[in-house]
Order: structure tokens, then sequence, then C-alpha cells
């Protein structure tokens, strides 16, 4: 699952400490929360969020204790800072500028923009991603490969061009995959591991029924294992609705932390092509608010029982 794995493990790993720190106030538990928050970033960049969404729950946390929140603050953003600057330093060093990635860019480009451009002109999205590279590495006057970061700035540019032009194909695109990242069964990578690599991975062609694709195109094993992850889905979301209600009445911030988390990572993942390994990383926090559905659906039941058993 490439770097979903280990992209996993620090991810919940960091929210355990910091959590733990929330809880329990101790500095110990909001220095391991700074070091793997540092190595998550240096992981997957899109977790750059996670010390600036952990920064404001310290702020609600000691909000009125203004010294021991400053030396907090300082504290997070200090360990993060160490842990990625070997990185940055290394950037510079190689490319001239202080930077993290340039995936953001190209993602921006060969993604979101991309998918408006493939509605807007009626092209398939690969097709619509080559057309837009090309365009951009030809009109770009410097090298490319040697300036990644000016390069990556000027895909920004041209990809927020494309997007300004047809705002409400981006919407509605963003919505789409917002909907893909969290109800998109795994298909393709079945069909990888099964052998049948150009047989059926990620070539459902535009417009055609999903449901209708999946049985005409695919093993008897293959649309067994995507009804049966329809069928894992609908049971967490359906426990995780309960979840959500229980947290928010009986420990606020938790709900605060790991729902606002969750959204976050749903909305800065790819456009409508969203994939649903993208979906792995934040498995972990949608399992614990389904099980605080599910413990509290035992209690209810356990407490009618009793009540029944009076009479």
């Amino acid at each position: 699952m490439l770097t979903e794995t280990l992209f996993t493990f620090l991810l919940v790993i960091c929210f355990y400490f910091f959590i733990s720190y929330l809880k329990e106030e101790k500095t110990k538990q909001l220095i391991y929360a700074g070091l793997f928050s540092g190595l998550t970033i240096l992981c997957r960049p899109i977790a750059f969020f996670i010390p600036i969404f952990f920064s404001f729950f310290i702020l609600l946390k000691h909000g009125k204790k203004i010294q021991l929140l400053i030396k907090h603050l300082l504290l997070l953003s200090g360990i993060v800072f160490i842990i990625i600057s070997p990185w940055l330093i290394r950037n510079k060093i190689a490319y001239d500028h202080y930077f993290l990635s340039v995936i953001r860019e190209h993602n921006l480009l060969n993604y979101q923009a991309a998918a408006v451009y493939a509605e807007r002109f009626n092209h398939s999205l690969p097709q619509a991603q080559s057309i837009l590279r090309w365009k951009t590495f030809r009109e770009f006057k410097r090298n490319a490969n040697k300036q990644p970061y000016e390069y990556a700035k000027y895909i920004e540019q041209e990809g927020i061009k494309v997007i300004f032009q047809s705002p409400g194909l981006f919407f509605k695109q963003h919505i789409t995959g917002v909907a893909n990242f969290f109800l998109r069964p795994t298909r393709s990578y079945i069909d990888i591991q099964l052998g049948h690599w150009g047989k059926g991975y990620d070539t459902v062609p535009k417009n055609y029924p999903i449901f209708k694709y999946l049985f005409e195109n695919n093993s008897r094993l293959t649309i067994a294992l995507v009804f049966f992850q329809l069928f894992i889905l609908l049971i967490v979301y359906s426990t995780s609705i309960t979840g959500l209600i229980y947290m928010k009445k009986e420990v606020g911030y938790f709900f605060s932390l790991l729902g606002i988390s969750i959204l976050i990572f749903a909305n800065f993942n790819l456009s409508i092509k969203t994939e649903s390994r993208f979906r792995v990383p934040i498995w972990p926090l949608i399992a614990v608010i389904s099980a605080y559905g599910i413990n509290y659906l035992k209690d209810k039941i356990r407490v009618k029982t009793k009540t029944a058993n009076l009479f």
C-alpha cells in the first residue's frame, strides 16, 4: 500500500501522544507528539497541518495560562522544526530554496486542474493530464528538472488559472472526491493482486455506470470482495454516527480532534479520482469513533436487558 502503512502508524502514534498530553498534561507526551508529528510530515507532506491543528487545541487547553501556553507552543513547533529541518536544508543546498515538497503543486495541476479541464473539453483524465503537463513544460522558460521549486510554483499558477475558469466544475468534482474518499471500495488493487493488470485497472469508461462495469468486467471474487467492503463501510459509518453523538456529549475535545482531522484529510486529498487507499491513514481514527458507537449501543442494550429482567 505504498507509504500508507508507515504513514498510518506514525499518524496514530502522533495522535495517541497528543491525546495523552491533553488528558494528563505531561510535557513528555507533548515532546513525543511533536517528534512523531515531524516524522509524519517527512513521510507524507499532507500532514503539514497537524502541528498547526495541535496548536489550536493547546490554545484551547491553556488559553488563560499565558506562560504555559507559550512554552508548550514553542516546544511543539520547535521539535517539529528540528525533525524536518535536515530535509529543508538539503533542498536549500540542492535547489537554493527551503521547501519540504513540490507534490502539492503537481497534484493541483495533474488532478484538480486536469479533472476540470477534462470535463470542460470532453477529454479523459489521462488526456487532460498529458495536455497540461506538456503545455506547462514547454512554456516554462527555465530548466524544470534542475529548478523543481520554480517549476512547481509555475504549474501551481497554471493549475489555479484552469480551476478559476470553471469554479463550478471544480466544486462539483471536489464534492465527488470527498464522497469517493469515504465511500469508494477497492477494486483495481484487487485486480492487480489477482494478476489482471490492464484488464480492469482504473479503466472504467467515462460516464459508464460503475456497477454495470463491475459486473461485466470483474471476476466473482472481485465482486464479492467489493460488496464485502461496502458491508463493512455500512457497519462502521452507521456506528460512527452514534459514536459522534456520544463523544460530543461525553468528551467534546476528543470528538473535535478526531472529527475535524478526518474532514481535513478528506478535503486535502485529490479530486474526482480519489482512491480508496487514501482513506487508509485515517481509518483508525474512524474506527475509534465507531468503537465508541458500538460500546454505547452495547451499554444501551445491557441496560434494557436488565430492566426487562426486573419484570
